[in-house]
C-alpha cells in the first residue's frame, strides 16, 4: 500500500490545510457575512450539483478506472477508451442542456416555488452542472497514473475563492446573485485546470469516429457496467444528497443553512475515505483481474483501520471544544441548534469509514450488480426515514434517517464480502480502537474547565487530540499511518515506533 500511503497523505496534508481555511469559512467568515438562509442557498446549490453531475458522468469515471489496467500498455486502445468516456460525457452534457432550455420556464419555476431560491442559483446550478462531470473524470484519469494530490489541491481552491466573493458580497461591492455568478465563473476556471493537469500525466488524442471505438473496445460490456455504475452513482447521491435537498423543501433554507453547516464540519472527517479510496480504486481493479483476494484483504483491513483512527481522533477532537466554539461564533447561539447534528453526522461518517472500502472492492468485482441492489435499498431507507422522521423529529430527524441507511448499507455489504470472497476488514485492532475511544471519552471529563472559551478549547480539543493520536500510534493500531508518522519524525531527528 506504499504508493496509496504516499499519495493519499500527501493529498491529506493539502486537504488538511484547506479544512484549516475552511473551518475558519464556517466558524466566522460565513456565519457573520451570511444569513443563515444565505448559507442554506449555497448548500442547496452545491448539493444540487452533487446530486446531478453523476447522473451526467454516467458511470464513465467507473469505465475508466475499471478498464484501464486493460489497456495501460496499449495505446492505440487506451486512446479510444478515453475517447469513450470523454465523448460519452460530452453528448451527456449537450443532451442535458437540450432539455433544460427546452422545459427552461417549468424548470426554474417549479425550483424557485418549491425551494425558494434565486433564478441566480438555477442558473449556476446549470453551469455547474455542464463542468462538474469532467472535473470528475479528470480525477478518475490522474488517479489511473497514481496522482491524487494536485486534484486534491485544486479541489481545496474554493476555500479561498469562495470566502473571497463573500466578502466582497458583505462589503456590497457586489449583490447575494453576484456571489453566485462569481463562483460558476471559478468553476469554468476550475475545469481547466483539472482537465490541463490530468492530460498532462498521460496523452489524450481523441477521436470521433464511434467505428473505431466500437472496433476496438467490449462496448456492450462497458456500457453495461456504466450503466450498472450509474445506478450506484444515483444510491449513492441519493444517500449522501437527499438530505440536503429533503430538508430544503419540507423545512426551509434556516434549517438547510444548521445541516449544511453540520456536514462541513463533519465532512472534514470523512476526507481520507476519498483520498484513499481515489489512490487505491485502481489498485483494487488490478487486483481483481489478477485475482489477489490477498491483497485485496490488505487494503481492506488497512483502510479500516486507518480510517477508524483518523475520523474517530478528529470527531472526539471537535465534539469536545464544540459548545466553546459556539460562544466564540458570530451568531454562535443560533448555530449551537445544530449540535445534535453535528453529533449524529459526525457517527454516520465513522460506521461509513470503519467499514473500509467496501464500496470500491465491491464496484471493481465480478458482483459490482449486487451493490445496486444494496443501494436501492439503502436509498429507499433514506428516503423513506426522512418523510417520517423530519416531520416528527425537524432537522434532527435527517441525521437518524443517514445513520439507519448507512448502518444497513454497509451491512448488507459485508455480509456479501464476507460470505462469496472471505474478505473481511475488522482485525484485532479494530477492538483496540474501539476500546481506546471508550478511553478518551472518560479521561475527557477530567480535563480542567475555565472560563475563558478560547482556552477551554484548547484544552479540550487539544488535549483530546494529543491523547488519542499518541496512544494510537504507540500501539500501532493503524501501521500504516505509523509508516508514514515515522518518516515525518526521521525527518527532525526525533525517535519513533518501528
Amino acid at each position: 500500500m506504499g504508493i496509496v500511503a504516499r499519495q493519499s497523505f500527501k493529498a491529506a496534508t493539502v486537504t488538511y490545510l484547506g479544512v484549516a481555511i475552511g473551518m475558519v469559512n464556517a466558524l466566522y467568515i460565513y456565519t457573520k457575512m451570511l444569513s443563515i438562509e444565505q448559507y442554506g442557498e449555497l448548500s442547496f446549490m452545491f448539493s444540487a450539483v452533487g446530486s446531478i453531475a453523476p447522473f451526467l458522468v454516467f458511470g464513465y469515471g467507473a469505465v475508466l478506472v475499471k478498464y484501464y489496467p486493460h489497456y495501460k500498455e496499449k495505446n492505440y486502445e487506451k486512446q479510444r477508451l478515453y475517447s469513450l468516456v470523454f465523448g460519452g460525457v460530452l453528448l451527456n452534457v449537450l443532451f442535458f442542456l437540450a432539455i433544460f432550455f427546452f422545459f427552461e420556464d417549468s424548470v426554474i419555476e417549479c425550483i424557485v416555488s418549491s425551494n425558494n431560491v434565486s433564478p441566480a442559483t438555477i442558473s449556476a446550478i446549470i453551469g455547474m452542472c455542464c463542468v462538474q462531470p469532467f472535473i470528475m473524470l479528470s480525477v478518475s484519469y490522474a488517479s489511473n497514473q497514481g496522482r491524487i494530490a494536485v486534484p486534491s489541491a485544486l479541489l481545496q481552491l474554493i476555500k479561498l475563492v469562495q470566502p473571497f466573493f463573500v466578502v466582497l458580497y458583505f462589503l456590497d461591492y457586489i449583490s447575494f446573485d453576484g456571489l453566485i455568478y462569481a463562483l460558476l465563473g471559478y468553476y469554468f476556471l476550475l475545469v481547466v485546470l483539472y482537465v490541463g493537469y490530468a492530460i498532462s500525466q498521460d496523452s489524450f488524442v481523441p477521436t470521433l469516429n464511434f467505428k473505431e471505438i466500437k472496433n476496438t473496445l467490449p462496448l456492450k460490456s462497458m456500457l453495461t457496467f456504466a450503466g450498472y455504475s450509474v445506478l450506484g452513482s444515483i444510491g449513492a447521491v441519493l444517500t449522501n444528497q437527499v438530505d440536503i435537498l429533503m430538508v430544503t423543501s419540507m423545512l426551509g433554507k434556516y434549517q438547510t443553512g444548521l445541516y449544511g453547516w453540520s456536514l462541513f464540519i463533519v465532512n472534514a472527517i470523512a476526507i481520507p475515505y476519498g483520498l484513499i479510496g481515489s489512490i487505491s480504486t485502481p489498485l483494487i481493479s488490478k487486483y481483481w483481474k489478477e485475482e489477489k483476494h490477498q491483497e485485496l484483504n490488505k487494503i481492506y483491513i488497512q483502510s479500516s483501520s486507518s480510517l477508524m483512527v483518523i475520523s474517530i481522533g478528529l470527531f472526539l477532537s471537535v465534539i469536545a471544544g464544540i459548545d466553546d466554539l459556539f460562544l466564540l461564533m458570530p451568531k454562535g447561539q443560533e448555530y449551537s441548534q445544530a449540535k445534535s447534528i453535528v453529533i449524529l453526522l459526525g457517527i454516520a461518517k465513522i460506521i461509513d469509514m470503519a467499514s473500509g472500502l467496501n464500496n470500491q472492492i465491491f464496484s471493481m468485482s465480478s458482483k459490482y450488480k449486487v451493490l445496486m441492489l444494496f443501494l436501492f435499498v439503502a436509498v429507499i431507507v433514506n428516503v423513506g426515514l426522512n418523510l417520517v422522521f423530519i416531520p416528527k423529529y425537524g432537522v434532527d430527524g435527517s441525521a437518524y434517517a443517514t445513520i439507519v441507511s448507512i448502518v444497513i448499507y454497509n451491512l448488507l455489504k459485508y455480509t456479501f464480502l464476507k460470505k462469496n470472497f472471505d474478505l473481511d476488514p475488522f482485525s484485532r485492532n479494530t477492538i483496540e480502537i474501539l476500546l481506546l475511544t471508550i478511553g478518551i471519552l472518560l479521561l475527557g471529563q477530567l480535563i480542567p474547565i475555565t472560563n475563558l472559551p478560547f482556552v477551554n478549547i484548547l484544552l479540550k480539543s487539544g488535549i483530546t487530540f494529543m491523547l488519542f493520536y499518541t496512544t494510537a500510534y504507540f500501539l500501532r493500531l493503524s501501521p500504516e499511518l505509523n509508516d508514514f508518522a515515522n518518516k515525518q519524525l526521521r525527518r527532525f531527528g526525533m525517535p519513533t515506533v518501528d
